[in-house]
């Protein structure tokens, strides 16, 4: 890989404008993705197919007080969000140093959930999901894969969506470790999702009204349905028992399905 490959040059012009010095330094982490710095300041700036879209998530993901990153459109095509030295879950499943503890990593992934649920977003997978260990919290990137489920779909059978992101937010980590309660990681990533729904169901819609996402029916519907989560959460349950656990490593299946099948794996408030 040739990392020392530059920006398109209207980029990088409109770039030194912005961060107003003509002295930034450019390379290429994969593909169209870009690391630039400027003095003290840090940048990932890359290519798109919808600016648009991934400012609107952006702006969402802040107005429900979810850690997200502010984006910004450098020129047509390309967008620049902040860099952040949080390491991706696929880094932190891979036994880096500093992981945080099993149990803190599953509820801040549980946590991540509502959001995800409510813009629609579809290809997760651990190296798009960051986890701030200093904050204890997931943080999702690449906001174009939002508004992947059909609006229809998500409306009427809102426990497919669920279901698909509980197997990437909670198995695919978890079928990558080889030690550690499934069961018990599955209990804290459902606490994070009982709480994080929680907390979003109760945030009154006039706070949002000065946002993009008013624009947009399907971020609209999504706030109104993250207080159903625990209410098709069952379904959700039945789907990733037939569909998702079946092939996964054994020592990860048979302790959730049985979980699944006895119940605990309900979103209730505990007692």
């Amino acid at each position: 890989m040739d990392r020392t490959q530059s920006l398109p040059s209207g980029v990088r012009d409109r770039l030194s404008e912005q961060l107003r010095t003509p002295a930034i330094q450019v390379e290429r982490l994969v593909r169209e993705v870009f690391l630039v710095r400027a003095g003290q300041e840090t940048l990932v700036v890359k290519s798109t197919v919808d600016a648009d879209k991934e400012v609107t998530v952006s702006e969402v993901l802040s107005a429900l007080g979810v850690p997200a990153f502010p984006v910004q459109v450098i020129d047509a095509g390309w967008v620049a969000m902040p860099y952040s030295p949080a390491k991706s879950v696929a880094a932190i499943v891979d036994r880096e140093p500093g992981g945080p503890e099993r149990e803190k990593l599953f509820y801040g992934l549980g946590q991540s959930l509502p959001a995800a649920f409510i813009a629609g977003m579809k290809d997760r997978n651990m190296d798009n999901v960051l986890f701030d260990v200093s904050r204890g919290r997931a943080m999702h990137l690449d906001y174009a894969a939002a508004f992947a489920e059909p609006l229809w779909r998500r409306t009427l059978a809102g426990h497919r969506l669920l279901g698909y992101l509980y197997r990437r937010l909670l198995l695919d980590p978890l079928v990558h470790l080889e030690e550690g309660d499934p069961v018990e990681a599955q209990r804290a990533f459902l606490e994070g999702v009982r709480e994080e729904s929680s907390r979003l169901a109760a945030i009154p819609f006039r706070t949002f009204r000065g946002v993009a996402f008013r624009r947009r029916v399907y971020c609209t519907l999504g706030l109104a349905h993250a207080s159903r989560i625990p209410r098709v959460w069952p379904r959700a349950a039945r789907l990733i028992q037939r569909k998702y656990l079946p092939g996964i490593r054994r020592a990860v299946q048979e302790p959730l399905r049985e979980n699944l099948v006895s119940g605990g794996h309900a979103l209730g408030r505990r007692t």
